[in-house]
């Protein structure tokens, strides 16, 4: 029998292909059982980044706008005027969009937040998941270029 020879994997490549591996099989789905903490704002923003990062899988290229994300949300089942919006505080997400983050280097960058969360508690949608995050976390995370953390928490250093 013959030795065959097989090429060798990289850590990296292997993470990119089972990161590509999940959200093929996955796609967008509906939001998940809400968090009774959270609210429903947990469920609808992991919807929102699980759509994020399949557009930006298979296009290429980071959504501009809530437009691109439009035909995978419905594709979930997410339609409607209240899809970006918070039911904790009443507001409207705040999405970094054009935000194409490295997934490979495992950075943990804020993709998108509730505009003012609630009870020093703000659900927050990064490059890696959906997190709880006190302010002082939140103020302290790794934002995109020419972002930041909202004003009412930097205006407390």
């Amino acid at each position: 029998m013959k030795n065959r020879c097989f090429p060798r994997v990289t850590g990296g490549v292997l993470s990119a292909f089972l990161l590509c591996f999940i959200l093929i099989t996955s796609g967008c789905e509906a939001p998940p059982v809400s968090d009774k903490k959270q609210g429903d704002v947990y469920g609808q923003l992991n919807s929102i980044q699980a759509c994020y990062l399949q557009y930006l899988m298979q296009r290429k290229k980071a959504p501009k706008s809530s437009d691109d994300l439009a035909p995978l949300l419905e594709q979930a089942g997410l339609t409607g005027p209240d899809v970006f919006r918070s039911s904790r505080d009443g507001s409207d997400f705040v999405i970094f969009w054009g935000v194409k983050p490295n997934l490979q280097g495992g950075d943990i960058v804020v993709l998108g937040h509730e505009a003012s969360g609630l009870d020093g508690q703000w659900v927050v949608m990064t490059s890696m998941g959906v997190v709880t995050m006190s302010a002082a976390d939140f103020q302290s995370a790794t934002f995109p270029k020419g972002h930041s953390a909202p004003a009412e928490l930097t205006d407390l250093e």
